[in-house]
Formats: C-alpha cells, sequence, structure tokens
C-alpha cells in the first residue's frame, strides 16, 4: 500500500476507535433508519448509537419526520387513504410500504381507530353481520420491515354481558374501543425530574397563522403566550397560488406542523423548515391521522460470542 493510502487508512481507523468522533458523525446521518443501518457495522457502533445520552442528541438535532397522514371519509365511503409527504429517495421503500400495507388484509377496510408510534390500528370486514366473519379490528406495522403482520386484536366483552365472545362494533353507544392508545414503550419523551406540559393553540386569522402556548408547570397554568407567526401570503407564494379561506385539519403533537384545508385542497406546513406542499384534493374527511417514523429506533441485538471490534 502506498504511503499516502497507507496514512489516510490509519487516519480513518482512529477516527472511527474514537467513541466521541464516532458519535459526531452518526449524530449527522439525519434519518433514524440510517442509524439503525450503522449500527450494524460492528458492535462498537452498535453501543454509540443505541446510548441513551447519544439518541437524546440525535432527536434534537433530527426530530421525528411526519411521513404522510391517512384519512377516512364521511359514512366509511370508500377506502382509507394514505397521503404522503414530499420525502428524501431513502424513505420511498417506508412511504410504499404505509400507503399499501391496507391493501394486505383480506376484505375492506372500514375505519382507521388510530395511528401512533408507528402502529396502525384500523377495522376491516370480511362480510355478513357481527359475527367470526364480521368486523375485526387489527393492529398493523406498515414501517416495519420486512412489511408488518396483522396483529389481531382480542377485545374485552362489552360491560354488563357477561361471557360475550362475539365481535361486536366499535361504533355502538353502549360500548366504545376509541380510548384505545399505543403508548410509547421508553414512556414517551418526558425527561427525568420534570414535570411540564404544553398546550398549544392555532388559529387562522387573515392571512395569517398564530401558534399560542400555554405551559403548565408542576401543575401551575400560565398565561397564553404567542410564540409564532406564520404569514401565508409569503409561504403560499412558493407554490404560486393566493391565500383563500383555511381552516385548520390537522396540527402535530408539538405544533411542528400543520394541515390546512381550502376547499378540496389540503396543504401540509412544515413549521421548522417553514416550507409548504400541497398532498392531496379531496371533497371530506371524517378523520385523518399522522404517520411519524418511529423513536426511538429499534436496533438490532448481536449474537454472543462476536468479538467487540467486528
Amino acid at each position: 500500500m502506498p504511503p499516502a493510502a497507507a496514512e489516510s487508512s490509519s487516519s480513518v481507523s482512529l477516527v472511527l476507535r474514537s467513541q466521541e468522533l464516532l458519535g459526531e458523525i452518526l449524530l449527522r446521518v439525519g434519518f433514524p433508519t440510517t442509524l439503525v443501518r450503522a449500527a450494524l457495522a460492528c458492535k462498537r457502533w452498535l453501543r454509540v448509537a443505541s446510548d441513551p445520552v447519544f439518541l437524546r442528541l440525535f432527536r434534537e438535532s433530527h426530530p421525528p419526520r411526519l411521513l404522510g397522514f391517512y384519512a377516512t371519509g364521511y359514512g366509511r365511503l370508500g377506502p382509507p387513504e394514505f397521503w404522503p409527504v414530499r420525502q428524501p429517495p431513502e424513505l420511498a421503500s417506508a412511504l410504499a410500504r404505509a400507503a399499501s400495507i391496507l391493501d394486505a388484509l383480506p376484505g375492506r377496510v372500514t375505519d382507521i381507530v388510530d395511528c401512533r408510534h408507528g402502529r396502525l390500528h384500523v377495522c376491516f370486514s370480511r362480510g355478513g353481520s357481527c359475527s367470526s366473519n364480521g368486523e375485526l379490528e387489527v393492529v398493523l406495522s406498515p414501517l416495519q420491515y420486512p412489511a408488518g403482520g396483522a396483529v389481531m386484536l382480542q377485545l374485552p366483552p362489552a360491560p354488563g354481558i357477561a361471557g360475550h365472545s362475539r365481535c361486536y362494533s366499535t361504533h355502538t353507544a353502549t360500548f366504545s374501543h376509541r380510548s384505545i392508545q399505543f403508548l410509547a414503550e421508553n414512556g414517551g419523551d418526558a425527561v427525568e425530574g420534570r414535570d411540564d406540559s404544553r398546550v398549544y393553540l392555532v388559529i387562522v386569522r387573515r392571512e395569517q397563522l398564530r401558534f399560542w402556548q400555554q405551559r403548565s408547570v408542576s401543575g401551575s397554568v400560565g398565561n397564553w403566550l404567542l410564540v409564532d407567526t406564520v404569514y401565508l401570503d409569503k409561504i403560499f407564494s412558493n407554490l404560486g397560488t393566493a391565500v383563500g379561506f383555511f381552516k385548520v385539519a390537522f396540527v402535530g403533537d408539538n405544533a411542528e406542523f400543520v394541515l390546512l384545508q381550502s376547499g378540496r385542497r389540503f396543504y401540509y406546513i412544515d413549521i421548522r423548515c417553514g416550507t409548504i406542499e400541497e398532498v392531496v384534493q379531496r371533497d371530506s374527511f371524517s378523520g385523518i391521522w399522522p404517520l411519524m417514523m418511529i423513536w426511538p429506533p429499534s436496533f438490532p441485538k448481536f449474537k454472543e460470542g462476536y468479538d467487540q471490534n467486528e
């Protein structure tokens, strides 16, 4: 090996063997999916990538990305749809799985109940009455690779009906499962030792989108504070579209994005980046759920017996 090439190879080896420098490199990969692939290199990379302190820094630099929205129509007219938002080519396969996973069910999807932490809770019908061949509920994992399998929900019996084992509708007035939620495996994003929360209020006023925040610390609620204003005429000029009448269709958990509706048109606005794109044209919908990238990422487990540097 020529001296220059040998020196370069030695420098790279020294960098990659340094925990601190390796962490700085991995912090710049951009996506949790890329981070997981990098962790496959060896145990040292896995230890750095999965370290809680590193993951906290990674999340601060790369907040969970919105991939798109699932939406259902009024009166269950037509199948639910997936509306993707523009993403880098690296996430094309994830978007394709999210868009096609509903087609894999052995029946017609009748409703979407919830979508959180990469899990999609849906109802589908195999025809017939509310019996073993009627409406069923299932949890899908559209971001899992290979394609996530369907996990059937074994729902508890309706209150006051002992031994009730039949399938029953989630929309009945007497019993509803709408309160089912998928909780984060790590207990959420709360930081140990803190007990605060934020409530966001988003108002469309004339040509402005205003974000108000009310923060609660240890149970004490403060006043509303105007934290951001987005001027719609400026942001819509990037689309060459005049600002019209809008209403807020959906707001991200931390007000990081907003979905606006104007007639049949729906616009996704990334508040952090100040970008906008039209995601779909649709007459109406009864419910809408965002699909976010999974956080924290799920790392592989190496078999015992491997050298830590392999």
